[in-house]
This record gives C-alpha cells, sequence and structure tokens, in this order.
C-alpha cells in the first residue's frame, strides 16, 4: 500500500512498491505555484528519522516530477513514524517544494 492522506503524510507498506507526483510547488503563503521542470532540474525526496535524524531514505530525480519507490527502498526501514520533503534544486535557487510532513512506514504480514 501507498498512499497519501489529505493531511500530506504518506504511508507506505514496508517492502512495498508506489509512487508519487509533484504537480505543483508550494509558493509564499502556501500558494500552488506552476512550474514546468526543467531538464536541469533536481527534485530531492527525503526522509529522516524523527528521533536520530539520520536520513532514513533519499531520492533524486533529474527533470522529472514522478518519484519511484520500489520494494528495496523501505524493507530495511524498522516501522514507524519518520519526517520527509521534497526540494527543488534549479538554476534559481534551492526552494522547499514540499514541506516537512510525516512519512509512516506500516508493518506486512505476508513477508514479516
Amino acid at each position: 500500500m501507498f498512499d497519501i492522506n489529505e493531511y500530506g503524510n504518506i504511508i507506505m507498506t514496508k517492502g512495498d512498491s508506489g509512487c508519487f507526483s509533484v504537480l505543483t510547488l508550494q509558493g509564499k503563503h502556501c500558494k500552488p505555484v506552476l512550474y514546468d521542470i526543467q531538464p536541469e532540474d533536481i527534485l530531492h525526496f527525503t526522509v529522516r528519522n524523527i528521533y536520530t535524524d539520520e536520513i532514513a531514505l533519499s531520492k533524486d530525480i533529474t527533470g522529472a516530477n514522478t518519484f519511484y519507490f520500489v520494494p528495496s527502498d523501505t524493507q530495511n526501514l524498522k516501522v514507524g513514524k519518520y519526517k520527509y520533503d521534497v526540494q527543488l534544486d534549479c538554476s534559481r535557487g534551492i526552494y522547499t517544494v514540499i514541506p516537512t510532513n510525516t512519512f509512516i512506514i506500516d508493518g506486512e504480514v505476508t513477508y514479516a
């Protein structure tokens, strides 16, 4: 299972696949800003353990707006809550386009 709830929390079953796209960027005062990803733009997705601040998972994509997850991305993570955000690194600067939110790894039964 991979889900993003109405609060922006990502809930993912450990070891599953999933994806999400960054369709609009968040501008000043949380207003959506339309922006076309350029070929040289990099989107950084970072998940940190909220208790140790260690990076638990990171993904970078260049010239695209969709993050894809494969089972190996989360199979070694502990079940629990983490924090994530997404930053855009472009020619005009670095911008946090999805502010810090909760990333939840749920347990699995099938391959536990």
